[in-house]
């Protein structure tokens, strides 16, 4: 499955990249910039089926936003959910997020372990897209490998120990 969040930094993006990595889901991350044409392409090109998404993000409203786009659902059939990731109540056709993380905890640990097992350092686990400059987007799938390697080659080369502390503060 392929996973898609919408939000600036917030809680439920750091949780959301360990718990689709742990399921072997692909996160699809989405620039907070984005506007309806560019949210519609990412979501139809990456298969997203959920997409997670906060209220907005400077002045824009998400929940506007998507709901203009899936008046029009044909062109993302295989968008089946869209979960409200906020401190009011859930709109009436999205899933809140506490309400999923309850959902979670039906899931057996041995399930959970066994689903674990399945998967490899060379699975793909996030897709992001490059801002490109001949036309739309394209989608950059990274694996578990790419994602831990590229984190250990850039602290190497910066000369971090554990004894380090490293402040990243642009979006997720």
């Amino acid at each position: 499955e392929h996973v898609a969040i919408w939000a600036s930094n917030i809680p439920e993006w750091i949780l959301l990249q360990f718990a689709t990595a742990r399921i072997g889901a692909v996160l699809v991350t989405v620039n907070t910039s984005y506007q309806a044409r560019e949210l519609e392409y990412l979501l139809e090109h990456s298969d997203s089926t959920a997409l997670f998404l906060m209220d907005g993000y400077k002045g824009t409203s998400y929940i506007d936003m998507i709901d203009e786009i899936m008046k029009n659902h044909e062109k993302l059939p295989k968008l089946k959910n869209l979960v409200y990731l906020g401190k009011n109540e859930a709109p009436g056709h999205m899933t809140a997020f506490a309400d999923i993380a309850k959902m979670g905890e039906t899931v057996s640990d041995a399930d959970l372990f066994e689903r674990e097992q399945s998967l490899t350092y060379d699975d793909v686990i996030n897709m992001q897209y490059t801002s490109g400059t001949t036309g739309f987007p394209k989608g950059v799938m990274l694996t578990h490998y790419n994602i831990v390697n590229n984190a250990a080659i850039v602290a190497d080369r910066m000369g971090l120990t554990s004894a380090d502390r490293l402040c990243i503060p642009v979006p997720l």
